[in-house]
């Protein structure tokens, strides 16, 4: 049976996380999970993206991937962070747009997903922040093309 949404705010809710939190959370919840994307508390937001992630369904995997074109910062930012954990295709289709987002902070944490698993091309956009203004996202660009050994 599906947790209310009471329910699963609470369990998120717990001060410190741990994958605990998350286990009892299955495909019933996607729906409320869906929801709590859009609640106006950004680390519920954020928390609900990792559970959609860990759930792994199509459909939590479809929310995942609204939830990277979010116009809320915070919501894209907990993408970038968890696109690695994706499915290598999820991946790919996740990251190519926060690695271009207009947001630099989005783009620091896309940086940190990108893998071997990553296609060239979304490696590749990685490899072109190597030169950028801002001089985090270029040491961050620059360790990670190392670190992919590109």
């Amino acid at each position: 049976m599906a947790m209310s949404m009471q329910e699963v705010r609470s369990r998120l809710s717990v001060i410190e996380s741990d994958t605990q939190m998350y286990a009892d959370l299955g495909p019933d919840e996607v729906p409320v999970l869906v929801e709590l994307l859009d609640d106006e508390e950004a680390w519920l937001a954020s928390r609900a993206v990792y559970a959609l992630i860990r759930i792994g369904t199509p459909e939590a995997l479809a929310a995942v991937e609204r939830a990277g074109a979010s116009t809320r910062d915070e919501v894209r930012v907990a993408v970038a962070v968890s696109a690695s954990l994706l499915p290598p295709e999820v991946s790919d289709r996740v990251l190519t747009p926060l690695l271009q987002d207009h947001e630099v902070g989005v783009r620091k944490f896309a940086i940190g997903s990108v893998t071997t698993g990553n296609k060239e091309s979304v490696q590749r956009l990685v490899s072109e922040m190597t030169d950028a203004e801002d001089a985090v996202l270029r040491a961050r660009s620059r360790t990670r093309v190392r670190d992919l050994g590109r």
